[in-house]
């Protein structure tokens, strides 16, 4: 019976657990940092959150002269979004994984790409 119970906690908690994360995606601002598929080089920026229906829009400010929009899809704790370059000339994927404290670790690659950069978002406000 012991047994039992512990286990019947355990699942609650890991259930609790997952389902709190998976509500821990904030609208609104986030600081970005992000390195590029070559490890070495690194950028900086704001990205907005906003819902958009059951979907969300995102829209990434990188640096002075870079922008990029797109369409996230939640699942669980991980936010898949395709994105745009505002040039026309750039479009890929990201997927974000909410931590338990509502920050965003991310991986990307643009639709040529062979290996992944990554992105870290921290909220910053509504």
């Amino acid at each position: 019976m012991k047994k039992s119970l512990a286990i019947l906690i355990g699942m609650m908690l890991f259930c609790c657990s997952y389902a709190y994360s998976a509500s821990q995606l904030r609208t609104g601002t986030y600081a970005l940092y992000g390195t590029n598929p070559d490890s070495t080089s690194h950028y900086q920026g704001e990205v907005t959150i906003s819902p958009q229906g059951s979907n969300y829009h995102l829209v990434w400010t990188i640096g002075r002269s870079q922008a990029q929009t797109g369409v996230g899809i939640l699942s669980g704790n991980i936010l898949s979004v395709a994105y745009a370059d505002n040039s026309g000339r750039d479009f890929g994927a990201v997927s974000f994984e909410i931590a338990a404290d509502g920050h965003l670790e991310g991986r990307w690659s643009s639709m040529n790409g062979t290996t992944c950069g990554h992105e870290s978002l921290t909220w910053k406000r509504n």
